[in-house]
């Protein structure tokens, strides 16, 4: 088994991966390790990145995914302001399909992923699962307290100032028929259909970032589009899952999550 790269720039490559997981993780290109030039698509995005997040936020994920024998890969995409949406949308959707065309390289199974991602990286995956688009299409998502209807969640928002996350991702500047517009465009609730794969959304009931309601929301809209989907709630978790690593009453996701995978992918799959 390999792994490849440091906690925040990283791959993991067991001898016979039960599957194949892909995690969304913006870094700093400071921070990068020289290993991200075996991924062609990270040394040509990594250029120009902008700001200085870290893939901290999903190191928890890391290990119940290593022990269980999934191949894994964190992808790096660019960052707002300086590379507004689709950006980070089109790098997730990179990093797939050359992971597609490697996968003998890697020998892992390109047929059989999984896109995995939390906070502003699962509305990522959210989108580009609900897309699930040829050259990027996956097995199964996994969605950690993400937006699913970026109408409805903005909703709240309206008779306030924009705040300046959307206004960098989305550029939207006020609220008006042309930010509700880009709100449709950007949500994945949009681009539900029968080519959706299955979903499950991790979230916990006292998220004050992503409000809980819209890991029920999306659980009705799936049932309506007819795509399988299962939601693992997090008794009063918030916003997190590193929060969530200082108590292990809010650990049970784990588990459930790796059975879910194995349920949905078989023993052999790569998450992202």
């Amino acid at each position: 088994m390999t792994a490849i790269g440091s906690a925040r720039n990283s791959c993991f490559l067991p001898d016979t991966p039960p599957g194949i997981s892909l995690l969304p993780s913006p870094i700093s290109r400071k921070r990068a390790s020289s290993r991200v030039r075996t991924r062609p698509w990270d040394e040509r995005r990594c250029r120009g990145l902008a700001g200085s997040k870290t893939a901290n936020f999903v190191v928890p994920l890391f290990d119940p995914l290593t022990r269980t024998g999934f191949a894994w890969f964190t992808i790096d995409y660019r960052l707002a302001p300086q590379y507004p949406y689709p950006a980070a949308v089109q790098d997730v959707e990179s990093a797939i399909a050359f992971v597609k065309q490697h996968a003998k390289e890697y020998k892992v199974d390109g047929k059989n992923i999984a896109l995995m991602g939390e906070s502003a990286g699962a509305h990522l995956v959210n989108l580009v699962g609900a897309r699930n688009r040829p050259s990027a299409q996956v097995a199964a998502v996994v969605s950690f307290y993400g937006p699913i209807d970026l109408v409805e969640y903005c909703k709240r928002l309206q008779g306030k100032p924009v705040p300046k996350g959307i206004r960098d991702f989305l550029q939207i500047m006020e609220w008006n028929d042309a930010a509700a517009a880009k709100l449709r465009e950007a949500s994945p609730a949009t681009y539900l259909s029968r080519k959706t794969p299955p979903f499950l959304f991790i979230h916990g009931t006292k998220d004050e970032a992503v409000p809980y309601e819209q890991a029920t929301l999306a659980v009705e809209l799936f049932k309506k589009t007819g795509v399988p989907c299962d939601l693992i709630t997090v008794r009063d978790g918030i916003h997190g899952v590193i929060n969530w690593e200082k108590d292990a009453q809010f650990q049970a996701y784990k588990e459930q999550m790796i059975d879910w995978l194995h349920k949905h992918l078989g023993r052999r799959a790569t998450i992202y």
